[in-house]
């Protein structure tokens, strides 16, 4: 998903769950997921983090980032929870909108939504066997900038992508990214799955985007409830009903937030 995008799910999804100034906060640092690349595209010390947006990845890996972010996620909430620290509600949104990056993209850069039949279906996490009829299909997507290149500037690639539709979208084949992302309306994928099956796959895409987003969080709530005495969840539920943060907040602190994220996700590697 670009970004505006991004937001638009975040911001649907919870915003029966939390205030405006909470979902502005993990809707910043979900898209902060894409400015980090942006920012490291030359970078050669700092490589890409495919598996969180499941592109040029292992479909595995993308689901050992989903899990490990979600640890963190628990992690930082109890630890709220027992200590009323500001600074650690804070940590525990943005590893949120890190996690809820990662759902977001599994949608518009895997063939999910080709293998459910023009249906909304929210991936059950489990890669050995997805809820779909066709598991073994499930694909991720080539990222180089190279594959995309020759897709883009190749003037009869629409054409072979129409006609190989099934091989592409459904099969097992290599697909780039350029070929498979339903990152927007009207992105190749989208244009060829409406055409194929009637509906928009963008349109899909954002609506299992916006249920999985939703459910994640209602999840890790109640992980975390699991491991907190009644009075230490009120009061995490309070604060984040409280949660306050000055305009300009998030950005004169998000590389303390990212570096925390990434520390707490390497020692789970």
């Amino acid at each position: 998903m670009i970004g505006e995008n991004h937001y638009l799910i975040t911001n649907n999804a919870l915003n029966e769950h939390l205030n405006g100034d909470a979902l502005d906060f993990v809707a910043s640092s979900n898209i902060d997921s894409d400015k980090i690349e942006e920012e490291n595209k030359y970078n050669i010390f700092k490589p890409y983090n495919a598996p969180q947006h499941f592109n040029k990845t292992t479909k595995e890996e993308g689901l050992e980032f989903l899990e490990n972010a979600k640890e963190v996620v628990i992690d930082d909430l109890i630890e709220a929870s027992k200590t009323d620290d500001d600074d650690l509600y804070k940590q525990a949104l943005y590893d949120f909108g890190r996690l809820s990056h990662c759902i977001q993209d599994f949608y518009s850069h895997t063939n999910w939504i080709n293998q459910t039949g023009g249906i909304v279906r929210v991936w059950n996490e489990d890669i050995i066997n997805p809820n779909i009829d066709n598991p073994d299909n499930l694909k991720t997507t080539d990222y180089s900038w190279f594959s995309q290149l020759l897709d883009k500037i190749n003037p009869f690639f629409k054409m072979y992508a129409e006609s190989h539709y099934d091989s592409l979208y459904e099969g097992s084949s290599k697909t780039s990214h350029y070929t498979m992302n339903k990152d927007e309306k009207g992105s190749l994928a989208d244009v060829l799955f409406e055409k194929n099956e009637g509906v928009s796959g963008f349109n899909l895409a954002l609506e299992d985007s916006m249920l999985h987003t939703e459910q994640k969080w209602e999840e890790v709530l109640d992980e975390a409830k699991d491991e907190i005495t009644n009075e230490e969840y009120n009061n995490l539920i309070q604060n984040l009903e409280d949660f306050e943060i000055d305009e300009d907040e998030f950005d004169e602190n998000k590389e303390t937030y990212r570096k925390n994220f990434e520390e707490d996700m390497d020692e789970l590697n």
